[in-house]
This record gives structure tokens, sequence and C-alpha cells, in this order.
């Protein structure tokens, strides 16, 4: 083998050769779609009479050219009612809140306003029934005031808007 030869396959045998192949196919819809595929070859090698050779590898996808990813939107809560819409200081109360939109990751708690504060009681134990119904209970501290307090469902960072009013008695 000449010299020119022999550097050609020293800096042949050095590097990966990548190439890509474009092609259309057609979906069993009957869409036609691009696909572009990478391919990748192993390191060349010289053979005795001077001969380059290589072989290449075609990269598969991972998935069907027409494969569709849908997104969910998440949606803001909505409390229709609370029963009961009352309950005692000190006392447990098991609610059920209806509305609509709830998922698995729903919280419910009631919130007013105290000298431009908000407080918060968080439901103790509270159970997704379904998209519309949730099952829990409060355990009514001593130490809030009495008075109307907002019935506000929260889940995956939204929260309800809707003014469903739960009366806290002494």
């Amino acid at each position: 083998m000449d010299r020119k030869m022999f550097i050609i396959a020293a800096v042949l045998s050095c590097c990966l050769i990548f190439s890509v192949v474009s092609a259309t196919t057609t979906t069993p819809a009957g869409n036609a779609t691009n696909v572009t595929k990478v391919v990748k070859t192993t390191t060349p090698t010289t053979t005795s009479t001077g001969n380059v050779t290589s072989t290449a590898k075609i990269a598969q996808p991972t998935q069907p050219a027409n494969t569709t990813t849908v997104a969910k939107i998440l949606t803001a809560p909505k409390v229709i009612s609370i029963t009961p819409s009352s309950g005692t200081l000190g006392n447990k109360v098991a609610f059920n809140v209806t509305g609509s939109d709830f998922d698995k990751t729903a919280k419910v708690y009631l919130e007013t306003e105290v000298k431009n504060k908000t407080k918060t009681i968080e439901a103790a134990k509270n159970t997704v029934v379904s998209n519309s119904l949730i099952s829990g209970n409060f355990k009514m501290p001593t130490n809030v005031p009495a008075g109307d307090w907002n019935v506000v469902v929260k889940q995956n960072g939204k929260e309800s808007s809707t003014p469903v009013k739960f009366t806290i008695k002494e």
C-alpha cells in the first residue's frame, strides 16, 4: 500500500462517520410523513488489498412517526356547595363538597380575612370521590373567629373562586 493510501486509511480509522438519510413514508392512515434518520458508521477498516470498508447501522425511532402526544389542560376546580354549611368551634365536622373539575390532588380549606391576614383551616382528611364530589372532615379549632368562612378547593396550583360560605358558630 502506498503512503497516501495508508494516511487516508489512518485518518478514516480515527473518525466516526455520520450521515443523514431523508425519506418520505406513508402511515397506515395514508398520511405522508417525512422521516429523517441518522446513520452512524462504525470505524472503517483497511483490508490487505488497500480497500476501505465500513458497516452502516441505522438508528431506529423509539415511536412511530404518526404518534401524537396530548397535553391535559389543568382547569381550576369549581365549588357549588358544602354540606353541612356550618359547624361549632372545637368540634369535628364531616362534610361533602360538590362542584366540578376536581382531581385526585384536590384539598379543601376554609379561609377568612382577619385584620388583612388570611386565616386558613385545612381539612384534616379529604377524599376525592369523583370529579364532582369531595368528602372529608374538619377539626374546628377553638382559637379562630366565629362567622362566615369561604370554602376553597386547591389543586395543581389552581384554586376555586366560587363564593361558597361555611359558618363557624361559637
